[in-house]
C-alpha cells in the first residue's frame, strides 16, 4: 500500500486519487524521505509524508500512525546550526564541535513536548499526542492541522475584518490565561504560529520557545521584527505580559496590514499609529485594550490575560456577566502597583498636560491597570443639562460639565479602575473641579489631578479602597470627607511646589499618608514616580531607574525588600522609611542595596540566604559594622574627633579589590600597589588613602572573623600616623575563594 506524501491517503498510480497530487514528492538534503518509519519506543510508529515547513530548530512533516491511519503532523528537533544528516538520511548527527548544544537543543524540545501534553484540554492549542527520542534526535507527534498561518492569509487575501478576528481572538485568550497559570509562556506568538481553522477559529502552533516561568533559565531564541515585546531582548522580566504583547501586535498586524515598528525602536521613537486611524473597525474602548496591550514597557501592559480580556471584549453585543475589578487584582500575579508613568509625571511638574481629550488620561498601573475608554461618543450630551451647560464624555469615559468657560469632573461612564491621569483642559476649557460622588466606591488605585484642579466635591473618593496615591499640582477646596474611607490611600506626590502640610490638612485622608516631592532627592536620584506595593510599602523610582525604599509597611515588624519594583532594581532606603514602625524592624536587605549609615543601629538589617558575601548588600552591611567599631574606638579616645562613615564608591572599589587578593594570594605578601588603581576606577577623591587586608580559614572559628573586623576597624581609628590626619571615609568587602574568605577595607581623607 502507497500512501500519499501530501495527504497520507492509500493510493495507487503516479498522481494521488483523493486530493490530485503527483505522489513523487523529493525531500530537500536535510529532511526525510517521504515513507520513512519513525518508532516511538515500540509503542507507536509513524510514517512521514512531505515537510510541511523547516526553521532553524526544526522540520515538520505530515505524517500517519501506522495503528490507526490517523493523520498527524510529527515536529522534528533539526538544528541546523549544530547538526547534519547522516548518509543513511534518517539519522541526525552533530557536527564537529556541536555535541554539547545539540544536546541542549534535544533537551528544550523534549521539554516543549512535555509543556504541551499537559495542556491537552484546551481548545486553542496544538495538542501533544506523543514525544519520544529517536535516530539521534527527538520528535513530538501533533494533532494534524489544516488551517492556514494568518501571515498567509493576510498575504492572499488582506487584512482581516477587526471584529471577525476579535471573534476568534476570545477563546484563544482564554487558553493563553490557562496556559499562564500553570506556568507555561509560547514567547514566540506571531502571525506564523496562529493558525486560521477552517471552522473561523485560532490554534496557537509551534512551542518551541516555550518555558516554565518557574525554571528561572534564560532561553535564547530568534526574535520576530514587530512582534517580539522588549523584555526578549534582553531576555528577562518574561512572562504573561510578554505573550500579551506579541498576540496584541499580531492581531494589529492581520486588522492593519502594517507590521508594527519594533519595540527596540518605539524605545526610542514610538511611531505606533493607532489602528483606528488606519481605518480599522474598532470601538474606542477596543482601540484602548489593544494599545494597552503593546505598552513598550513591561510593567505597564495588562498582567494577565484575563484583564485584557475584559477589556477587549467589553464592548461584545452579547451580554456577559461581569468580573469586578477587586477579583481581577485578585487573580493578577505578583504584587499590586501604583506608578504614574514617566512621561506624565515629568508633563505634570512642567504644567503641561495635553489639552487634547483623545490623548488617554487613563494610565495602566499594575496588575489592575485597566484602561477606561468611553463606550459613547465624547461629542454626546445629555439631554437633562440646561442648554447653556456642555456635557458628554471624553475618549477615555470621564463624564464632564462645561459652564462658563471651566470644565468639571462629574464621573466615569462605566466602572473605574486603576490610574485616574486628568486632563488638564476638555475642549479648550480647564478642568478645575471635581464632583461629588464622581468617583464614589470605585476601584481606582491612582489619581493624578489637573494644573488648574481647585475644588474636589463632597464624596468624591469615599469608598475607593483600593486609592493608593495621588498627584496633585496646587492647593484646593477638598470636602473633609472627599476621601473618607480611603484606607489605602499612602502618598501625595507634591507637584509644582504644592505642600501638602501646609495646604492640605483638612483633606481628612489616613494618618499613614506621607507626603513626597516630585523631584525630591532621594539618594539614589531624583524621584520621578511613586509605588505603592499590595502590602503598603512605598517606593520612589528615579531618574536614575532605580527603587528606594521609602516607607516600610504601617506596623511591619519584619519585611523582605523584593530585588525590583517596576524593574527598577532597588538601591536604597530613606532614612524616613521607618517612621510609621512601633519598634525595631527586621528588614532583609535586597541585593543591590545600601541604607544610610546614621539607620545602622536602628534597623535590625539582615541579609538574604541567598546572598552571596561578595554581594554588595553585605559589604555595605560589613563596612557599616567596621565603621561602627572605628568610631567607638575613636571617639574613647577624642570625643571631637570626625566619624568614618562608608561611601559606596569606597565599597565598590573595596569589592573589586577582595577579589583581586584572591587571585593574588600565591605568595605569603600579597602585592598591595593596585588597591588605588580602584579606588580611582570608581571615581574615589581622597588625599591619602589606606589599605587592610587579612585573610581566613573556613575552617576556623567563627569567632576569629570577628578578630578580623575588630583588628581592621582598630587599624583605622587613630589617625594616620604618616600623615597625622583622621581617615573619614571608607568602603569594606568579603570575597570567599575556595575555602579561604579575604577582607579588603579602603579607606580615604577628604581631599584638600
Amino acid at each position: 500500500m502507497t500512501l500519499c506524501p501530501h495527504c497520507m491517503k492509500p493510493t495507487a498510480g503516479n498522481v494521488c486519487q483523493h486530493c490530485g497530487r503527483p505522489v513523487d514528492w523529493q525531500p530537500s538534503p536535510d529532511q526525510l524521505p517521504a515513507g520513512t518509519l519513525l518508532d516511538s519506543g515500540g509503542l507507536r510508529r509513524y510514517r512521514t509524508g512531505e515537510a510541511l515547513g523547516q526553521g532553524g530548530f526544526g522540520i515538520t512533516y505530515i505524517a500517519a500512525d501506522e495503528a490507526d491511519g490517523r493523520v498527524v503532523a510529527v515536529k522534528e528537533c533539526f538544528p541546523t546550526q549544530c547538526a547534519y544528516r547522516a548518509a543513511d538520511h534518517v539519522t541526525v548527527l552533530p557536527l564537529e564541535g556541536g555535541e554539547e548544544v545539540l544536546q541542549s537543543a534535544l533537551s528544550s524540545f523534549l521539554e516543549e513536548g512535555k509543556l504541551l501534553a499537559q495542556q491537552s484540554g484546551l481548545t486553542s492549542v496544538v495538542h501533544v499526542l506523543d514525544f519520544f527520542l529517536a535516530n539521534g534526535t527527538a520528535y513530538l507527534v501533533m494533532e494534524y492541522l489544516s488551517g492556514i498561518s494568518l501571515y498567509e492569509k493576510v498575504r492572499r487575501e488582506g487584512r482581516f475584518p477587526a471584529q471577525t478576528l476579535l471573534a476568534a481572538m476570545e477563546p484563544l485568550l482564554a487558553d493563553l490565561g490557562k496556559l499562564h497559570a500553570s506556568n507555561v509562556i509560547h514567547r514566540d506568538i506571531s502571525p506564523d504560529n496562529l493558525l486560521w481553522m477552517p471552522d473561523g477559529t485560532l490554534k496557537l502552533i509551534d512551542f518551541g520557545c516555550a518555558h516554565s516561568m518557574e525554571d528561572g533559565k534564560s532561553v535564547a531564541l530568534q526574535l520576530k521584527h514587530g512582534f517580539a515585546p522588549v523584555e526578549q531582548y534582553q531576555t528577562r522580566g518574561q512572562g504573561p505580559w510578554t505573550d500579551l504583547y506579541a498576540l496584541c501586535a499580531t492581531f494589529y498586524y492581520c486588522v492593519t496590514g502594517i507590521v508594527p515598528p519594533s519595540a527596540a525602536e518605539r524605545l526610542e521613537r514610538d511611531s505606533l499609529q493607532p489602528p483606528v486611524s488606519l481605518g480599522v473597525d474598532l470601538t474606542m474602548r477596543q482601540q484602548a485594550a489593544l494599545l494597552w496591550g503593546l505598552e513598550v514597557q513591561p510593567a505597564r501592559r495588562p498582567q494577565t490575560a484575563a484583564l485584557l480580556a475584559a477589556q477587549l471584549f467589553a464592548d461584545r453585543p452579547t451580554p456577559k456577566k461581569k468580573t469586578s475589578p477587586r477579583l481581577i487584582a485578585a487573580v493578577a500575579s505578583g504584587a499590586a502597583v501604583l506608578v504614574v508613568l514617566l512621561g506624565v509625571a515629568i508633563a505634570a511638574a512642567a504644567g503641561a498636560f495635553s489639552s487634547s481629550p483623545a490623548v488617554e488620561p487613563i494610565t495602566p498601573a499594575s496588575q489592575s491597570r485597566v484602561p477606561l475608554a468611553a463606550s459613547s461618543p465624547a461629542s454626546e450630551a445629555s439631554s437633562a443639562v440646561e442648554p447653556e451647560t456642555q456635557a458628554g464624555v471624553t475618549a477615555e469615559g470621564l463624564a464632564y460639565e462645561i459652564e462658563d468657560g471651566e470644565a468639571r469632573i462629574t464621573g466615569f461612564d462605566g466602572d473605574a479602575s486603576g490610574i485616574v491621569v486628568f486632563p488638564d483642559e476638555i475642549d479648550g476649557s480647564p478642568v478645575t473641579a471635581i464632583a461629588e460622588d464622581a468617583f464614589r466606591a470605585q476601584e481606582l488605585t491612582g489619581a493624578l489631578f489637573p494644573p488648574e484642579l481647585a475644588e474636589i466635591g463632597e464624596n468624591a473618593f469615599r469608598g475607593c479602597d483600593a486609592l493608593a496615591v495621588v498627584y496633585i499640582c496646587r492647593d484646593a477646596d477638598v470636602a473633609d470627607n472627599a476621601f473618607s474611607g480611603c484606607d489605602a490611600l499612602r502618598v501625595v506626590v507634591e507637584l509644582e511646589g504644592f505642600s501638602y502640610e501646609e495646604d492640605g490638612a483638612g483633606w481628612g485622608l489616613p494618618e499613614e499618608t506621607a507626603a513626597y516631592p516630585y523631584g525630591e532627592e532621594t539618594g539614589s536620584g531624583d524621584l520621578r514616580a511613586v509605588s505603592v506595593e499590595e502590602d503598603g510599602a512605598v517606593y520612589a523610582l528615579t531618574e536614575d531607574d532605580t527603587a528606594v525604599l521609602l516607607s516600610v509597611p504601617v506596623g511591619a515588624e519584619e519585611y523582605a525588600v523584593p530585588e525590583e519594583v517596576e524593574d527598577c532594581p532597588v538601591s536604597w532606603c530613606s532614612v524616613h522609611a521607618f517612621d510609621a514602625a512601633e519598634e525595631m524592624v527586621s528588614v532583609y536587605l535586597a541585593e543591590q542595596m545600601a541604607f544610610p549609615f546614621e539607620l545602622f543601629s536602628e534597623v535590625d538589617w539582615l541579609i538574604k540566604d541567598e546572598h552571596p558575601l561578595e554581594s554588595f548588600s553585605m559589604s555595605w552591611f560589613l563596612t557599616c559594622l567596621i565603621a561602627s567599631y572605628a568610631n567607638d574606638d575613636r571617639l574613647a579616645e577624642d570625643e571631637e574627633a570626625p566619624l568614618v562613615v562608608p561611601e559606596r564608591g569606597y565599597v565598590l572599589a573595596a569589592m573589586t579589590r577582595a577579589e583581586e587578593l584572591a587571585e593574588i594570594d600565591q605568595h605569603p605578601r600579597p602585592d598591595g600597589s593596585a588597591w588605588g588603581e580602584a579606588l580611582e576606577e570608581q571615581g574615589v577623591t581622597y588625599t591619602y588613602a589606606s589599605q587592610f587586608k587579612d585573610h581566613i580559614s573556613l575552617d576556623d572559628e567563627e569567632s576569629l572573623l570577628e578578630d578580623m573586623l575588630r583588628k581592621c576597624a582598630g587599624d583605622m581609628a587613630p589617625k594616620s600616623e604618616s600623615y597625622g590626619v583622621y581617615y573619614v571615609s571608607c568602603g569594606a568587602a568579603l570575597y570567599q575563594d575556595e575555602n579561604t574568605v579575604y577582607l579588603d577595607r579602603l579607606a580615604g581623607t577628604e581631599e584638600e
